[in-house]
Parts: structure tokens; C-alpha cells; sequence
């Protein structure tokens, strides 16, 4: 009894103001609340729940059930990776693989599909309203714009998902016809572009990519109409060529092959001004646009007509030279 009355003044001394509190010999001891578990530790918990690599069963699996590339990949991402946010986790849990999606990847994903969709709907309003002459040099913009901004195969990828949505809206014939005369086109200048490739070497290749798309645009029609038109085109630009020979008093006609170079060289020539023109257009298009620096440089020939009446702008030097001069 004496031992008992006899406590440590620490244990059983109470703040001032308040009543000693008295446990019972008997009593049980008061439950101590545990703080909420936070991410960092679940995660953690859940790293540290892998099997370490001993027991190895069948198959090169662990006895813990997870197999030995899993476990050697938690225990190397566990140090690096205390916890991830409740975002994190749930791109995690539904992307294939557990992996998060690349930010740039998904922007360049969405961009492709809505380019596509106006490119889509220009080449619609401009079939039904037969208004592809004047649109010509807008179809193709969307397309560069996607390989200008996400690389050249982003530029692909618009003209298929064009190509795709076109079948669906107006057929398959005029879907082909796209690619052939505005897609290929559009996803080689992007990509060239893209390169950094000179306009030396841009011009000559789109021109050469329209002509290859207009000769195959007329195969397919043939084929589709069950008549040779290059025969057609051949006879009729060769009467022309007689007609003009009969009344300028020349005689003879050219050959054949005379007339199928000319015509190849006339459209090659048409083919390096649409793509020229292209060039001028998409450079001040997409230069307003902030992509100046993404573009190849524009020859000092073009730059000087396009320059020609803006005002000049003081450069750095000057400016830095006119405020110490003052």
C-alpha cells in the first residue's frame, strides 16, 4: 500500500487548473488515435509489397505471384518514384501498358484529327459548290500546318484521317482524287519543309509530286471510264498542233512522243507555278502565324518583292547606337 501511494511526482503530477486523472489498476490502457495514411506512404507500401527476388517458381515467376521483370522494374522505380498523385495514377490505370501518355503526343493526336476535319469540309464545300479552282490554294494548308507544327508524320497522318473522312462523305473516287492532287502534295511540302530543305529543292520536288498526281488522277479515271484518255489527249492536242502548222503555213504535225514531251514539260511547268505560289502563300500565311523560324529561308529575289513596300524596322544595333549617341 505505502509503495502504491508513493508514485513519481512526473506520471501522476497534472497541468494547473485541472484534476489528476487516475488510472485503474485493473483498467485497460486508453487507445491512441493513427494518423490518416498519406499517398506517399500507400505507395510505398504497395512498392515495398513486391517479393523480394529469392524463391523463383515455374515459369520465372516469384512466390509472391508477380513475375521477375515486374519486380526487378518496382524495385528499381522505387527510389526514384516515392508517390504519385490520384491523377497520375488513374492516366496510369488506363493506358495500355500502365504508362502515361506523352503530353506532346496527345496534342499532336488532337490536332491531327481536327485538321482533318476542316480539311475535310473544304474539299467538301469546295466539291458542291464547285469551287476547287479557288480553293486550291487552301486545301493543302491544314496538312503543312500539321507537319510544320508535329513533325512530317503528323502531316501523313492528317491526309489519311482526310482521306478517311472524304470516303465517308463523298466516296471513295473523290477521296483517291484528294490524295492524288492535294494530300501527297500538302504531306511532301510539309515534310520537306519540315527538313529544312531549300526552296531550290522544295519547288522542283512538289511540282514533280502534282504531275505525278494529275498522270495517275488520269489512269484511274480511265479506268474507271473503260477509255484510254491519254489517247484522247494525245489525238486532240495533236489536231491543235496541225491546225495551228496549217495556218501559220508550216507543213507536217509533230510526232507522237514530240506531243507527249510537250505535254509532260507544259505540265511540269504549271506544276513549279502552283508550288511557287504555294511557297509565297503558306511562307506569309505561316510566318503571321509565329512558324517563320520552322520555314526554310525565303531567296533574297522573293524576300525583296515581298518587302517591297512594308516599312523597314530599326534593328538592335541601331537602336543601341541612337540611345548612347543620346
Amino acid at each position: 500500500m505505502l509503495l502504491r501511494q508513493r508514485a513519481r511526482p512526473s506520471a501522476t503530477a497534472a497541468a494547473p487548473g485541472r484534476a489528476p486523472k487516475r488510472r485503474r489498476s485493473g483498467g485497460p490502457l486508453p487507445a491512441r488515435r493513427r494518423p490518416p495514411p498519406s499517398p506517399t506512404s500507400s505507395s510505398t507500401a504497395a512498392i515495398a509489397a513486391v517479393p523480394p527476388r529469392g524463391g523463383r517458381g515455374d515459369g520465372g515467376v516469384l512466390d509472391g505471384g508477380l513475375p521477375e521483370e515486374q519486380a526487378a522494374a518496382a524495385a528499381a522505380a522505387a527510389p526514384a518514384d516515392p508517390g504519385l498523385s490520384a491523377a497520375e495514377l488513374a492516366a496510369a490505370e488506363l493506358a495500355p501498358g500502365g504508362e502515361v501518355w506523352p503530353l506532346h503526343e496527345t496534342r499532336a493526336l488532337v490536332e491531327t484529327a481536327m485538321l482533318a476535319a476542316v480539311t475535310g469540309l473544304a474539299y467538301l464545300l469546295s466539291t458542291l459548290l464547285k469551287l476547287e479552282g479557288s480553293l486550291g490554294y487552301v486545301i493543302p494548308l491544314p496538312v503543312v500546318l500539321a507537319a510544320v507544327r508535329s513533325g512530317g508524320l503528323a502531316g501523313w497522318r492528317t491526309c489519311a484521317a482526310t482521306a478517311a473522312l472524304v470516303v465517308v462523305l463523298l466516296g471513295p473516287l473523290r477521296a483517291v482524287a484528294y490524295c492524288l492532287y492535294h494530300g501527297l502534295l500538302a504531306a511532301a511540302l510539309g515534310g520537306a519543309w519540315r527538313s529544312g530543305l531549300p526552296w531550290a529543292a522544295t519547288v522542283p520536288l512538289g511540282a514533280l509530286v502534282r504531275v505525278g498526281g494529275q498522270l495517275a488522277y488520269i489512269a484511274l479515271s480511265s479506268a474507271t471510264l473503260n477509255e484510254n484518255l491519254f489517247a484522247v489527249l494525245l489525238a486532240n492536242v495533236h489536231a491543235l498542233l496541225d491546225q495551228l502548222s496549217a495556218a501559220v503555213g508550216a507543213s507536217g504535225a509533230p510526232s507522237p512522243s514530240a506531243v507527249a514531251s510537250m505535254i509532260f514539260a507544259l505540265l511540269l511547268v504549271n506544276g513549279c507555278c502552283y508550288v511557287f505560289l504555294l511557297h509565297v502563300l503558306y511562307t506569309l500565311i505561316l510566318g503571321g502565324m509565329g512558324y517563320a523560324e520552322r520555314l526554310p529561308a525565303v531567296p533574297g529575289l522573293v524576300r525583296k518583292f515581298l518587302t517591297a513596300g512594308a516599312p523597314e524596322r530599326p534593328s538592335a544595333a541601331a537602336g543601341t547606337a541612337a540611345a548612347a549617341g543620346r
